[in-house]
């Protein structure tokens, strides 16, 4: 699709319980490498609406 100019961004998907129990500093780190960006957009998974979020 990018080839039609169609992006999209890394994606990352953890269970809510994953996340409440963890140490929120060692999380963020972890995202933040992973999808190599020092910002992130979180939303809830299965929420009906993935267009416009920013």
């Amino acid at each position: 699709m990018a080839n039609s100019g169609v992006l999209t961004i890394c994606k990352d998907v953890r269970r809510k319980e994953d996340i409440l129990s963890g140490a929120l500093s060692e999380l963020w780190h972890d995202l933040t490498t992973r999808l190599q960006s020092e910002t992130l957009c979180v939303k809830p998974a299965k929420d009906g609406c993935s267009t416009g979020v920013a």
